[in-house]
């Protein structure tokens, strides 16, 4: 006898696969910025509760984390085209999440 199938309304079905099982060791690159000795990007971290770090690689180096593990460059500003940094001529002008 065959396995008989259960039709469920769209949406209710349980899955074994997670929103978090979906994100999990992910990174959302964001903003990014280039000048003549650095590239200065954002880093979505949903393991770190959607925490945005700033990155930078310099010509010489590996790339490393400028803010803390206290920082969150992220701020409501981006919702209207703005930005979590700016780099301008070496100096670096950053908007910290409280």
């Amino acid at each position: 006898m065959a396995k008989q199938k259960l039709i469920r309304p769209y949406g209710s079905w349980r899955s074994r696969i997670s929103g978090e099982d979906l994100v999990k060791g992910s990174l959302r690159l964001g903003q990014l910025s280039i000048d003549q000795k650095r590239v200065l990007w954002t880093e979505g971290r949903p393991e770190e509760k959607g925490r945005t770090a700033l990155m930078e690689w310099l010509l010489s180096g590996k790339p490393s984390e400028i803010t803390k593990a206290d920082w969150d460059v992220r701020s409501r500003v981006h919702e209207y085209g703005g930005g979590a940094f700016h780099n301008k001529s070496g100096r670096l002008f950053l908007h910290r999440k409280r």
